[in-house]
């Protein structure tokens, strides 16, 4: 057979001849990050003046309280109760080592109105609030209030420590 009518033949066996198709299969998957939050909480300390008597004058103090984030975020800071194992949020004790105390109390407002704690039945409150990221600190004042009405001290100095703690 001649080259040309082989050809012709080709074609045209290649015109009639279903087409070939290609298989395809696919598959979805899911791309997923979870951001998550560092926060450091730092505190200043809480400094009151000087007193010769808390029998009919309240001295008042405050202190910075300071939360920074990695990134935003919903966080609260709460406060517990101080070293005495008799305090309560709303009457936390100073101490001066020989078995004397101060009674104090801190708020979140300047009229002590908003009881610090650690948010519990003791109907006390929080710092709270939305981080702004980057490590940016966002900064609250504390306000320390030791009530007259406590009687005569034994003289010297009375301290206690609160511990803040953040809740990102």
């Amino acid at each position: 057979m001649p080259l040309l009518h082989r050809t012709a033949l080709a074609v045209a066996l290649l015109a009639v001849a279903p087409l070939a198709s290609a298989a395809q299969a696919t598959d979805q998957f899911d791309v997923k990050i979870t951001i998550t939050n560092a926060c450091n909480v730092t505190a200043s300390d809480m400094t009151f003046p000087n007193t010769s008597s808390l029998a009919s004058t309240s001295v008042t103090a405050t202190s910075n309280v300071a939360v920074a984030c990695s990134n935003k975020g919903a966080f609260s800071v709460a406060f517990n109760k101080g070293l005495d194992v008799t305090a309560s949020l709303a009457s936390r004790k100073m101490g001066n080592g020989a078995g004397s105390s101060v009674n104090y109390s801190l708020y979140r407002d300047s009229a002590h109105a908003e009881l610090l704690g650690d948010g519990s039945s003791e109907s006390s409150v929080t710092l709270g609030g939305t981080s702004t990221g980057n490590n940016t600190a966002d900064n609250f004042t504390i306000y320390g209030l030791v009530p007259s009405g406590q009687g005569d001290k034994p003289t010297g100095a009375y301290s206690d420590t609160v511990t803040a703690t953040v809740t990102f």
